[in-house]
Formats: structure tokens, C-alpha cells, sequence
């Protein structure tokens, strides 16, 4: 977890125009918006797309940002309003295309596909915690806190997560 101290030092630096601050904010977040994109969006072009808009619009707002020692948050939270955005628009142009998952496919010789696929059923209140865990390597703290909900509840999400996916690879199999 990166050290919000100099998180908060670097978000000075960049309000003073240094450019190599925010490359590093970046370096330091990418992997948490990009698991969380890809948690909303189980999509990985999406997911890149969205975290470089992310990251964007964080450069563009960095002055509005009223505590700079929650850069982490902030950029979270900055991705996952671009992810829900993007999803309604697209089901505004697209009305019946409101389920974006793949379909179940017969037999995969690949486990990792069939991994993949499960994870990728799961409702988006089991995969994001799911993903920013095993994916960004998050602690249940930092998880917790950037999906505004308690460790407990975390930790049923997590139990949950894992059941069912348990469920559909016995079933796929």
C-alpha cells in the first residue's frame, strides 16, 4: 500500500506543475484503478481505457482535490464514477445489450478460461472486492475502504465471491 504521507507530497508537488509527481502518483495507483475498472467493467480494453481516462481527469482536477492525503481514494473514486458513466451511456445507445458478460461456453481446454469466465458472472458486488484482493494484492483495510463498506461486510463478500465460483467451475466441469 503506498505511503499516503508521500502521496500527500507528491499531490503538492504537482499543484506546483511538476509533471514527474503525477507520473509517480500514477506508478504508485495504477494497479487498484485498474482492478477496480476491470471489477465494473469485466472488460480488459475497457479496463485500460478507463484507468488512463482516470488518471487524466486526476491530472486535470489534482487542484480539487481537498485532502491530499487521500489521492488513493479520490482517484478510486474518480474511476469508478468514469466506469458507471460509461455503462450508461452505453445502455442508453444499446437498450438491449444491458448484459455485458459472456456466455457460458461448452468446454474450455483451458482452466484459466473457464476461471476468467466464472469470475466474470459474478455480480459486480462479489467481483470488484474479489479482484482488487487477489488481483491488486489490496489488504481487507484498503479494500474496505475504497468501497465505502465495513470488514465484515468485506469479508462476507469475499466468502461469498469464493462459494460461487466454487459452484460454477464444479458445474462447468
Amino acid at each position: 500500500m503506498p505511503d499516503v504521507g508521500s502521496d500527500q507530497k507528491l499531490v503538492e508537488r504537482c499543484r506546483r506543475g511538476d509533471g514527474r509527481a503525477y507520473e509517480e502518483l500514477v506508478v504508485r495507483h495504477y494497479r487498484s484503478v485498474y482492478a477496480l475498472c476491470l471489477g465494473i467493467m469485466a472488460n480488459t480494453e475497457d479496463a485500460g481505457d478507463l484507468s488512463q481516462e482516470s488518471f487524466l481527469a486526476g491530472f486535470q482536477k489534482i487542484r480539487a482535490l481537498r485532502e491530499t492525503d487521500r489521492f488513493g481514494h479520490w482517484i478510486l473514486q474518480i474511476a469508478r464514477n468514469l466506469c458507471i458513466d460509461t455503462i450508461r451511456k452505453r445502455r442508453a445507445l444499446a437498450k438491449h445489450q444491458a448484459d455485458y458478460r459472456p456466455t457460458r461456453q461448452d468446454e474450455s481446454p483451458h482452466p484459466s478460461i473457464d476461471i476468467l469466465w466464472a469470475v466474470e458472472t459474478l455480480p459486480e458486488d462479489l467481483r470488484i472486492p474479489l479482484l482488487m484482493f487477489y488481483f491488486d494484492g489490496k489488504d481487507a483495510d484498503g479494500i474496505a475502504e475504497a468501497l465505502h463498506i465495513s470488514k465484515s461486510n468485506l469479508y462476507q463478500r469475499m466468502r461469498s465471491a469464493r462459494a460461487r465460483l466454487y459452484e460454477l467451475l464444479v458445474e462447468k466441469s
